[in-house]
């Protein structure tokens, strides 16, 4: 089985299509599947670098252990993070967070929001290079203009 989720950018009339990694990550792909469709904004990432993310919150939050757990991403990683997993927990407000990620350049390095470097569950790539690179662009507008609606839908 080679199932995808369609990932769709209105404002920008952008798609693009994420391959799952079933068979690394079964219990992370099966859950992200279940919140789907899912529309949210698109954020980009203060700490890690080149990541934009989406947080799920009150009936889409997650709360999944670590599978096909990363430390080091490339671009087109997409990934699954969960604040509680470390050091996160022990900070005074315990804020839980819960983040579906999406590397889009090189140079870029999971932290949490205690600065520390952390691991996320890897569960899909970006299916095409050419979708990776039109994202990337969009990435960086949202790094400079702000965040962006995106929907996520089973294919």
């Amino acid at each position: 089985m080679n199932s995808k989720i369609k990932v769709i950018i209105p404002d920008e009339e952008f798609e693009m299509y994420v391959d799952l990694l079933e068979t690394e990550a079964p219990k992370t792909c099966i859950a992200i599947q279940k919140i789907l469709p899912l529309e949210a904004r698109l954020y980009h990432a203060m700490l890690s670098g080149n990541e934009v993310l989406i947080e799920l919150s009150e009936k889409n939050m997650l709360r999944l252990e670590p599978e096909n757990w990363v430390y080091h991403v490339v671009p087109g990683d997409v990934l699954y993070w969960h604040s509680h997993w470390g050091n996160a927990k022990y900070l005074r407000d315990n804020p839980e967070i819960d983040e579906i990620v999406f590397i889009y350049d090189r140079y870029t390095r999971l932290r949490d929001i205690s600065h520390h470097e952390t691991a996320a569950n890897l569960f899909g790539r970006i299916s095409s290079s050419s979708e990776l690179s039109k994202f990337a662009e969009i990435c960086r507008k949202i790094r400079r203009e702000g965040p962006k609606i995106i929907r996520l839908e089973q294919k």
